[in-house]
Formats: structure tokens, sequence, C-alpha cells
């Protein structure tokens, strides 16, 4: 059982998804599941998985951390999120946390509360 961040990449068009979990493995399965399956609640993920097919993916293991804590996992989620043009992944903006949360992420990521919440439509 692995902690940490993960990403779903689109090895066709480059886009990515970013998760984090406090067991990556049964997660990527419960991705997997969905999406055969025609119900991923992302549905930009979910057409292109029935347009290029599972091949066409591949899940990574980034950032495996300790904790069994999912708080801790926001801010190095939020930090990889924010290291993608969010155009370019699956989000429509990054993530919302509690108001505590989301400072903390602007805080060490050295950006306005705000620029958290910018809309890529």
């Amino acid at each position: 059982m692995t902690a940490g961040i993960y990403l779903i990449w689109n090895e066709t068009n480059a886009r990515v998804y970013v998760g984090s979990s406090l067991n990556i493995e049964k997660r990527w399965n419960e991705h997997r599941y969905l999406l055969e399956r025609g119900y991923h609640v992302n549905s930009r993920l979910q057409a292109d998985w029935q347009e290029h097919g599972a091949s066409e993916f591949s899940f990574e293991i980034v950032e495996e951390m300790s904790t069994r804590d999912s708080q801790a996992l926001a801010e190095p989620e939020q930090r990889w999120l924010a290291s993608f043009d969010l155009e370019t992944t699956y989000h429509r903006r990054a993530k919302i946390y509690r108001p505590t949360t989301h400072r903390k992420l602007a805080d060490a990521l050295g950006v306005a509360p705000r620029e958290l919440l910018r809309e890529t439509a």
C-alpha cells in the first residue's frame, strides 16, 4: 500500500491527470474500473479513454509519502498540479481545499490564494 501522488498520462496527447491517495494501488484500480465501464467522473479523461483506449494511458507514482493523513497529501498534490499548464491536464481548475489548507498551499507555492482558483476555460 503506497501513499502519495500519482499521474495518469495520456500518451497520445500528453494530457495528464494528477491525483493523490493513501492507497495509490487501490485508487488506480478504482480509476480503471470506472473508465472501463464509462462512468468516470472526469468527463474529459473518460472521453479520451474511450477514444484512444487503455493502452494509450500510463500510470506513474511521482511522490511516495509515509503519511496516513489524507490532508497531508493536499499540498504536494497541489504542487504537482501547479507544475503543469492546466490546459494540458484533465483538471478544469486547480483543486479547492478548505480555507486553512488553501492558505497553506498558497504560502507554500508562493502565490496569492486566488491564483489557486484560476479557471482554464
